[in-house]
């Protein structure tokens, strides 16, 4: 297939030519002469010229009765019979043409597209001519755009034409043109071949043919309006179906397939200009509409007028040459990778770059000449893309209502641009100017936009002398005001500052970088979030589109979260010891985030705080823009002129949640709705057609038909869509506060799917999926700090005073020398245990009380392998103590007060009594359950009363305790159950401890009362209970049969929670040397895969043992054990007989006397707490010939 080469699209292979109905383009109004002044005959000069002058008009058709019979075989004889008959409203647009000569003169030559609309009528839509003439101020470079973007509208040109269907005949003689050119070819005007005047014979013949046309047309118009309606949907149906087999070519030969690599970012990837196929409003879903990112069209021009002449002017004076090389010696070279630019690929020519801030800061102090040029030249247009599609897309997810009330403010809205050097404004200018010429009435006289009142940071006058050219009625500041909490909240404290200036909009891009540490940083963004008017001011924050700059956006949305926007079950802050507010804690203020993120939890891509090296997946965005001349000059660029800046993003609102007042649902609630899809919800015959005169437009058209499906509870695409053969697959950062990977196939529904072929980058996602999985993130590690040694630890077999100290990347393995000799290796694990060398380390203090990092991260990725977490498990979430006893005493002195009530069943674990109730004065309340099964949602109801009843007896009952598997019946819940358990905590607001020590200890037993074992954690339980209240604890103790190692831990998102069990967990730290067999234990994953095994193995068969013993001696026992190291048996019938019922506790006593002494020790139901005397807990993890001789 033949090819040609596109600038910005590569090589690309030639459309098929697609058949056009109902759209022909007049190059120029059809010329026919006055008629010539002789007598109509017939002879045969006459019928010839009259031939061939309805030949050139009508074409291969021919009008009913038009020529007579004699002229009918002439016709014949010269052009064979006509293909069909000519249609009406062909003939009345070609009277209309007609009538055109009259009035305008000739010399005037317009180029016109005759289009029809909806309602049958005809506009005219001017375009240019191929091969424009050209002002002398137009580049090569441009010119060479311009070319392209013309092959483009060739290509939308033959698209267009298969909107409408119609019987206008399409070959190469459309419109009588003889030559075999055709009439939509754009190339020749419609004229007679002859050049002469048509005959008065013909203009007659015509006019009458034309009177009888419109007759019958004003006869059948009122017919025609009765059926309009459902003639335009048979039409789109019609219009569809056709189409079908034409979009799959399309698609064939504009699918930009995109895949990953090895880095995971998107290497050399160009983004394709788009190409409108057709009106993609009469094809895409509403929804998909109104989701849609970024501006329209999707490449941005930097207005002429307002900011490259302005630019252009200011540097005229300053040499090219010099200016170039100042620029790029400034920002990193010809690709300028340390100003806004994002290069990559081919674009660095094979040099790695760091990631580096800007090299120049707008609120720099020290600033030459040259350098506000080269800031003015290479950072201004790139910061204006940026800045405008952040504003776009918070524009488009406030609505109009918000830039409307700006404007309808007394003195208009004050914005603050804190680091473009004024690029901010002038995009922030641009977006008012769309809005308010969208508010006035048609052919209305364009009134001046009410701007406010604009301030800038600009730090050296240099700069700002510049920035005051481009921008009038501007207040330029040195610097910001320091961040002072007494003046921004004078309400709180008897400080009598004078409130600071509060802006509608700030805009702080490129603020972050460049301050080195962490506190900086939050002090920045918090002085900023000061300077925000509370009643509804927006701020955004931006970085450049690197994993460095997204992390720094994250951690500024961290702060703001966490210490200034309310959200539900995260409504207060505790205060800091220096903040002047009274008391400990403080609420937090009304807000939300707008943009980009649709949840309000912890970022699924900022799990790890900091700094992080070898980051592959991260969130950033991306804008095309269009390079002014002297910026393409600057980085060397003839073969494109187009530049494609990628950024990372946040915009907040302060003082208004639109959450409460759109009534927004985020969370796994409208996750789970968005994959379902909404593809039903909105009929899309009642769309209404949107203008495309500004870039704000493309979907206001859609707000009233979308309003009950909020665009803000919709997952977003973070990554370009992954379109295969058949199937789409969509990485989506769901309103839950996930990446989730779904994917669309052809299979799930015909709009689904070319709505997600057309998906880009950054649009919202309504119309559900097919399947989904959660996408594996690259979040790379934390930097190690060489200057201190990270691990220290002892070597088997070395000297007790050799310490390794590892301070950087792991050394390989010694190879094998020649000589055969192998390096040294850790010495593994066994079941004879090993030689444990202690050195100075594990005799000290340690890291601190609460684990060692490497005990944290160890048992971190352990708790992700074995239990698969539904949000996996950071290991600052972990805290260790001495083992679970000492943790469940610090979480009854942190979560209870003296005289609070637990929850528990019964029989249950009989330590938690003392555990809670010794020192902390926590009480026990128990739960009985009689016949029903407790590990089934029927279990959920017995719990549900336990707590109805104990609050009417005026207990308060503040925590719940499940033991999964349970002690002591052996039996794991179902899943349903623990979810029914986690409605239920969340719903009193009690807080859930899931005690999941035995969750290794599952095996398979005959027994089909057994249920497979589902930890808590592997359920979405964000869905279901607020993290604040969930909490889970394990051990060493008994999956790794080591309770002398006293070990225990406690997960928890609860970061108050975690802190109090920081205050008090000194008092029962595990030690170093305790840690360092815990790590040696975690660390070794083949010797604990053999292990668990093993174990898993023996418990197997000595439960099966011990059943077969109990069952041989008729002995009952609970059905359905088939976890941990007991059965939990029923001994009612031995024992002692006693005249009273009361006394049958006593019996029982009786009873473990005897045992003990024939010196057999199983606890009794009374310790346990049991339900009803004489059950007793069997524990059967000893050797084969100890069970066997104790039972016998």
């Amino acid at each position: 297939m033949d090819s040609t080469p596109n600038p910005g699209l590569g090589i690309r292979p030639k459309l098929p030519t697609l058949r056009r109905t109902r759209l022909f383009t007049v190059r120029s109004p059809l010329k026919i002469l006055e008629p010539q002044n002789e007598s109509a005959t017939h002879d045969e000069e006459s019928t010839h010229r009259l031939v061939r002058q309805t030949r050139q008009v009508f074409g291969d058709t021919l009008p009913d009765g038009f020529l007579s019979p004699e002229e009918l075989e002439v016709y014949v004889r010269l052009y064979g019979l006509s293909t069909a008959v000519t249609n009406p409203e062909d003939v009345t647009l070609l009277q209309e043409t007609l009538q055109e000569t009259d009035v305008k003169e000739e010399s005037i030559r317009r180029d016109i597209l005759l289009k029809e609309d909806l309602e049958g009528n005809l506009k005219e839509v001017d375009y240019q001519r191929q091969g424009p003439t050209l002002s002398r101020d137009i580049s090569d470079q441009e010119y060479e755009f311009m070319e392209a973007r013309k092959e483009d509208e060739d290509v939308k040109n033959q698209l267009d034409g298969q909107q409408w269907s119609g019987p206008v005949s399409t070959d190469s003689n459309n419109l009588g043109l003889e030559d075999g050119t055709s009439a939509g070819g754009l190339e020749e005007d419609i004229s007679l071949r002859d050049g002469t005047r048509a005959s008065s014979e013909f203009e007659a013949r015509f006019a009458q043919y034309s009177d009888k046309v419109l007759s019958e047309r004003r006869t059948s118009s009122l017919d025609l309006k009765d059926d309009s309606n459902a003639t335009q949907r048979m039409e789109k149906d019609d219009f569809q179906e056709n189409l079908e087999h034409g979009d799959q070519i399309i698609e064939e030969l504009r699918e930009v397939e995109v895949s990953e690599d090895d880095n995971g970012g998107m290497e050399d990837f160009e983004l394709a200009e788009d190409i409108p196929l057709y009106d993609t409003h009469l094809r895409h879903h509403p929804l998909t509409v109104a989701g849609k990112y970024g501006t329209f069209p999707t490449t941005l021009q930097i207005p002429k007028a307002s900011v490259v002449e302005p630019i252009m002017s200011l540097l005229a004076n300053a040499s090219n040459k010099h200016l170039i090389e100042v620029a790029q010696k400034t920002f990193g070279g010809s690709s300028l990778p340390n100003s806004t630019a994002t290069p990559r690929g081919r674009a660095l020519q094979g040099v790695l770059v760091k990631q580096q801030p800007i090299a120049l800061e707008a609120s720099q102090h020290r600033m030459g000449e040259m350098e506000a040029n080269a800031y003015l030249a290479a950072i201004i247009p790139g910061a204006y893309a940026a800045i405008m599609g952040t504003l776009v897309e918070v524009r488009k997810r406030l609505g109009s209502d918000w830039l409307r009330s700006l404007l309808m403010k007394e003195g208009g809205p004050r914005v603050l641009d804190a680091g473009a050097g004024g690029a901010g404004i002038l995009a922030w200018r641009d977006i008012l100017q769309a809005e308010w010429e969208s508010t006035l009435p048609d052919n209305s006289k364009i009134q001046s936009v009410p701007l406010g009142k604009a301030t800038v940071v600009t730090g050296s006058s240099e700069l700002r002398h510049r920035a005051s050219r481009l921008l009038q009625n501007t207040t330029f500041l040195p610097r910001l005001p320091d961040y002072n909490p007494s003046v921004d909240y004078p309400a709180r404290n008897d400080h009598k500052g004078t409130p600071r200036k509060r802006y509608d909009v700030i805009l702080a891009p490129h603020t972050l970088w460049a301050l080195q540490e962490d506190y900086m940083r939050k002090s920045h963004v918090q002085n900023l979030w000061s300077l925000l008017n509370p009643e509804g001011g927006i701020l955004i924050l931006m970085e450049k589109g690197l994993p460095r700059g997204f992390e720094l956006v994250a951690a500024a949305r961290e702060v703001l979260l966490k210490f200034h926007i309310s959200s539900p079950g995260n409504q207060q802050v505790e205060n800091r010891i220096d903040e002047p507010f009274e008391g400990r804690y403080r609420a937090k203020e009304k807000g939300m985030i707008v943009a980009p993120c649709t949840n309000h939890a912890k970022c699924p891509m900022y799990l790890m705080p900091g700094k992080s090296v070898g980051r592959k997946d991260y969130c950033h965005f991306n804008q095309r823009f269009l390079r002014p001349p002297l910026l393409q000059r600057i980085v060397g660029m003839s073969h494109r002129n187009h530049e494609d800046i990628q950024y990372s993003y946040v915009a907040v609102q302060r003082g208004v949640d639109q959450r409460e007042l759109r009534n927004i649902q985020q969370g796994h609630q409208a996750t789970d709705a968005a994959f379902a899809g909404y593809k039903d919800e909105v009929d899309m015959r009642h769309m209404k057609q949107p203008s495309a005169n500004s870039p704000l437009s493309s979907d206001e058209s859609q707000e009233s038909n979308v309003e009950a499906i909020d665009p803000l509870s919709l997952p977003r695409n973070v990554l370009p869509p992954l379109k295969r053969s058949g199937h789409i697959i969509l990485d989506l950062c769901t309103p839950a506060g996930k990446l989730e990977r779904w994917t669309v196939p052809r299979s799930f529904g015909k709009q689904a799917y070319f709505d997600a072929r057309k998906a880009k980058w950054g649009d919202l996602w309504a119309l559900g999926a097919k399947t989904r999985i959660p996408r594996n993130l690259r979040t790379g590690r934390q930097p190690r700090d060489r200057k201190q040694p990270k691990e220290v630890y002892a070597l088997a077999g070395q000297d007790t005073d050799t310490i390794r100290h590892e301070s950087g990347p792991k050394s390989k393995p010694e190879r094998r020398t020649k000589n055969g000799r192998k390096p040294k290796h850790k010495k593994r694990l066994t079941e004879d245990g090993f030689d444990l060398q202690l050195g100075a380390y594990e005799f000290s203090y340690g890291p601190g009380p609460t684990g060692s990092p490497r005990l944290l991260k160890a048992m971190a990725a352990h708790i992700n392998q074995h239990f698969h977490p539904d949000l996996p498990v950071e290991p600052e979430q972990l805290r260790f103590a001495n083992g679970i006893t000492s943790l469940c005493e610090m979480l009854a002195f942190a979560i209870c007060d003296a005289g609070d009530y637990l929850l528990l069943s019964r029989p249950s674990y009989q330590a938690f009594s003392s555990d809670w109730g010794t020192r902390a004065n926590v009480n026990c309340e128990y739960v009985s359950f009689g016949d029903t099964d407790q590990f089934s949602t029927d279990g959920v109801s017995a719990y549900r009363e336990a707590i109805l009843s104990a609050r009417q007896a005026g207990k308060c009952i503040r925590a719940l305790i499940l033991c999964n598997p349970h002690n002591p019946l052996g039996k794991c819940y179902t899943k349903d159950a623990l979810v029914g358990m986690m409605r239920l905590c969340n719903e009193h607001q009690i807080h859930l401890i899931m005690d999941e020590v035995y969750a290794l200890s599952v095996y398979d037993v005959p027994d089909k009362h057994a249920v497979s074992f589902t930890s808590a954690l592997s359920l979405p339980t964000d869905k279901y209970i607020d993290p604040n209240y969930f909490h889970h604890i394990y051990s060493f103790s008994k999956d790794f049969a080591a309770g002398g190692i006293r070990l225990g831990n406690c997960y928890t998102r609860n970061e108050e929670l975690n802190k109090a069990l920081d205050s008090v967990v000194f008092f029962g730290s595990s030690g170093n040397v305790n840690e360092l067999i815990g790590c040696l234990i975690l660390e070794d994953q083949d010797y604990l895969s053999h292990f668990l095994d093993l174990s898993k193995k023996r418990l197997s068969d000595n439960n099966v043992l011990a059943r077969e013993l109990l069952d041989k001696h008729g002995i009952d026992y609970y059905k359905g054990a088939n976890a941990g190291f007991f059965l939990w048996i029923n001994l009612r019938p031995w024992l002692p007989e006693t005249d009273e019922a009361e006394d049958a506790w006593k019996a029982e006593d009786l009873l473990t006397q005897k045992l003990l002494e024939n010196q057999v020790y199983i606890t009794n139901g009374k310790a346990l707490n049991a339900e009803e005397p004489g059950w007793y807990r069997l524990i059967f993890a000893q050797d084969a010939e100890i069970d066997s001789s104790h039972l016998v």
